[in-house]
């Protein structure tokens, strides 16, 4: 094709867009300004009406010369910026993001930084939300990282047990990980959002520091996080197994932790700060349209049972079972009663169990039957919890 052809071509197209959009992809052939781009210098050919048009800073650098140098520009992300430049479009991904908002920024094209805060808005995902606040981080674009918080808080709200553990929660970056252990609203029990706080900072030091992990460099990821983690309460058999066992927190930390501990079961009136929360979060019940219950009652052996029998809808965790007493007979409490939990399922044939006296339940008519731990609930899986009432055998 000829200069003429394309002049001709461009003639009949009709719509301004359209004759710019033509205008690019003959750029190489009509061009009056020569761009060389990267590290192998490769040449690019533009219409300096275009560029000076389109950016103050180019067109402040065209006044001198005609011929422009970006060395620290990546081929395919200059080739990308002058499409948009042209036609005020081009296709955006997670991984040319940071390049284009660069050039963006560099030449001060506000247009292009709107069009990826756009992208943002309607593509971002749970696998890349942290990759995005990272590029927003490192761009210092407060009205995109702003977004991305905002949508990783609504990515998560609902799914934070099945988003914990997983390569995703390990690959997170300290702002997302900070996000959520700073949520009062992040519904999940204390131990184990530690338990994967620490799992994530291991992953975090192989991925920062050379040679092995060190509690310095964990304690040093952790620096901010650490703070917002309720150590508070947490049990107090999980603090002395796990806890102290990581080494994580200084003396000074752990003793705060046990006063607080015992100022909160004495209802002491000190006031004196503690460096970690003592606040609970606030735990979401969920919808019973998620799921389908029956219950029932019997007896086991001598002893009495009650059961729910359930399926849930869609996949979710099971995060612990608490049993809300408002009465029982005097019976069980003179007869030192156990409470026997047990879930099974019909997929699985292992039935988990756990037994506690009846009477720890009387201060708060509460009785926390499971420790914490995360069980998932697979869709359309029948799965059945039973509570027995047992005369205890030894002297409780």
């Amino acid at each position: 094709m000829t200069d003429s052809d394309s002049d001709n071509d461009m003639h009949q197209l009709g719509s301004l867009a359209n004759c710019v959009r033509k205008m690019y992809e003959a750029r190489q052939q009509n061009g009056d300004v020569t761009i060389k781009v990267g590290g192998k210098r490769k040449k690019f050919k533009a219409h300096k009406f275009i560029l000076m048009c389109r950016s103050k800073v180019l067109s402040s650098m065209l006044e001198e010369t005609d011929d422009l140098q970006f060395r620290d520009i990546r081929e395919d992300t200059f080739k990308q910026f002058l499409e948009f430049m042209y036609t005020d479009n081009t296709d955006i991904t997670i991984d040319n993001l940071e390049g284009l908002l660069r050039c963006a920024k560099r030449f001060e094209t506000d247009f292009l930084v709107e069009f990826c805060n756009n992208f943002l808005k309607e593509k971002i995902t749970q696998q890349t939300i942290c990759r995005a606040l990272q590029i927003a981080q490192r761009s210092n674009e407060t009205k995109m990282i702003k977004f991305c918080l905002e949508k990783f808080r609504f990515l998560r709200q609902n799914s934070l047990l099945m988003l914990l553990g997983t390569d995703d929660f390990l690959n997170m970056c300290p702002t997302c990980v900070l996000e959520i252990v700073k949520d009062s609203q992040s519904c999940a029990p204390e131990e184990l959002i530690f338990d994967n706080v620490v799992l994530w900072s291991k992953e975090t030091c192989k991925r920062s520091f050379d040679g092995p992990v060190t509690v310095e460099n964990q304690r040093w990821i952790l620096r901010d996080i650490i703070k917002e983690i309720r150590f508070p309460i947490m049990e107090h058999q999980y603090l002395h197994d796990v806890i102290c066992t990581s080494k994580i927190l200084r003396d000074e930390e752990k003793v705060d932790i046990l006063r607080q501990q015992l100022k909160t079961n004495r209802k002491n009136s000190d006031s004196s700060p503690c460096r970690f929360t003592c606040e609970p979060r606030k735990w979401h019940t969920f919808e019973e349209s998620m799921f389908e219950f029956s219950k029932y009652s019997g007896y086991h052996g001598s002893s009495k049972s009650f059961s729910v029998k359930f399926r849930a809808r869609s996949l979710s965790f099971l995060v612990g079972i608490h049993l809300n007493i408002n009465y029982y007979p005097s019976y069980y409490k003179r007869r030192k009663t156990n409470i026997i939990t047990k879930l099974s399922s019909q997929e699985d044939e292992n039935v988990q169990e756990y037994v506690l006296p009846i009477c720890e339940c009387i201060p708060d008519k509460l009785l926390k039957l499971c420790p914490p731990f995360t069980i998932p609930l697979n869709p359309n899986v029948e799965y059945i919890i039973s509570l027995i009432l047992e005369e205890s055998t030894s002297d409780l």
